[in-house]
């Protein structure tokens, strides 16, 4: 990698630290691994975002990469770097592209634990049609905690706005 890059990728590292840029900064830690020039160095920007990621159950963010991720992940777990969460990865990887290479839209079981509890209650209280302030009264939590909710959904599912992230989450069978 070079200089010039590697400059580059650690100031937007900076400046993603703060919690509302945190899928940036994981995303841009996934590049910085996949462009890493050595393998140790690799693992360790594979590690941050794993750590990261994992934390807040960022999926989509390493599967879009797909079979060029694998590699690292398979190093990660037999390293011990997030071994259950890079396994977790990878065997949505795996399931994805063999459900691409036999035509099948079915969904790997990975993909269950991308929502925390909360966030499934709230996502399926979304397609039923309730408001933000109807999902805050029916759950007994303030207005602007629905609307982090709802922002954390979308970010996770990869999409903006309400109506996407359900159709989002019906085509990964998550509702």
């Amino acid at each position: 990698m070079s200089e010039e890059i590697r400059s580059l990728y650690e100031s937007a590292h900076v400046e993603l630290l703060s919690p509302e840029w945190r899928g940036w900064l994981i995303a841009i830690r996934v590049a910085q691994a996949l462009s890493a020039s050595t393998p140790d160095e690799a693992l360790g920007f594979l590690g941050e975002a794993l750590a990261a990621g994992e934390s807040e159950g960022w999926i989509r963010t390493f599967v879009d990469e797909g079979a060029a991720l694998v590699p690292l992940l398979r190093k990660a777990v037999s390293r011990g770097i997030t071994p259950n969460y890079a396994a977790t990865l990878l065997t949505i990887i795996e399931a994805e592209a063999q459900a691409k290479t036999k035509g099948k839209a079915r969904q790997p079981a990975g993909v269950y634990g991308l929502l925390t509890e909360r966030e499934s209650e709230i996502l399926r209280l979304l397609a039923a049609g309730l408001s933000n302030r109807e999902i805050a009264q029916r759950l007994f939590i303030s207005l602007g905690t629905s609307k982090v909710h709802i922002h954390n959904i979308s970010e996770k599912l990869n999409v903006t706005g309400r109506t996407k992230a359900i159709a989002r989450a019906r085509e990964l069978k998550l509702i």
